[in-house]
């Protein structure tokens, strides 16, 4: 795992651009990371890229990207085309065709490590001899919901114990938080939560045997009132996971 400025001073080294490729100046350093934060943000939000990159509200060259060394080279090419506009430079045929190949082999390795399975439809017959038997017999499938697959989905395994935060700056402005609740779905205990303004911070935890009549989707609402007197109420969705059985007998 690299540093920001290992991953910006990479970028740079790909553009062959006269006294850039060995010491960007302070303020290529700070467009550099402003970009690298921009272009992730877009990844994510544009193209699900879900690979744990460390956002900052105010960002540090020195910081961890927190994304695994497999990641590191899509992030270093495409950084380095995003950084080619500022100086007017044309970008290499070269250069955009392994970045995009890059781009793509993330999002796939991105894509199969999020997937999930796909609920059958209503239409779909159960089988022969698999009817669901009370009041009345039931052929076709029904349907759990399951939270929207996507990094904004926070996932947790039954058993775990995990801290989040909410940000409200945007919300915000100049104003502070002056109250809060705090509420989770059945399948979600809140343990502890906390008024860091501008955040909310809480743990969540996940019983080891949850009730077979929860599924998986769970939802934790937040709602602040601040100093101006608004209200603003943030639904947070979740993803109960059953963990994977490790051992001899697997």
């Amino acid at each position: 795992m690299s540093t920001k400025a290992q991953t910006i001073n990479s970028a740079y080294q790909q553009l062959r651009i006269s006294g850039l490729t060995i010491t960007p100046s302070p303020s290529n350093l700070v467009l550099a990371l402003d970009t690298l934060e921009t272009m992730m943000a877009e990844l994510r939000d544009d193209w699900n890229l879900a690979i744990n990159y460390n956002f900052e509200e105010d960002p540090d060259l020195n910081a961890l990207t927190g994304v695994d060394i497999s990641y590191q080279r899509m992030m270093v090419l495409n950084l380095a085309i995003a950084l080619i506009p500022p100086f007017n430079k044309e970008v290499p045929p070269t250069l955009t065709t392994l970045a995009s190949v890059s781009l793509s082999k993330a999002i796939g390795r991105s894509s199969l490590a999020n997937a999930r399975m796909i609920q059958p439809p209503r239409r779909m017959p159960i089988g022969s001899g698999n009817t669901f038997r009370g009041v009345f017999w039931n052929r076709f499938s029904v349907p759990v919901p399951v939270p929207p697959v996507g990094p904004n989905t926070n996932n947790i395994l039954q058993g775990e114990t995990l801290n989040y935060y909410e940000d409200f700056s945007a919300f915000l402005g100049t104003a502070t938080i002056v109250s809060y609740t705090i509420e989770a779905d059945p399948l979600l205990t809140i343990v502890t939560s906390a008024n860091a303004d501008p955040r909310i911070t809480y743990t969540i935890q996940a019983p080891t045997q949850p009730p077979a009549t929860y599924g998986p989707w769970q939802l934790v609402n937040i709602t602040i009132t601040d100093s101006l007197g608004r209200t603003e109420i943030r639904l947070i969705n979740f993803g109960v996971v059953t963990p994977p059985v490790v051992g001899p007998n697997t």
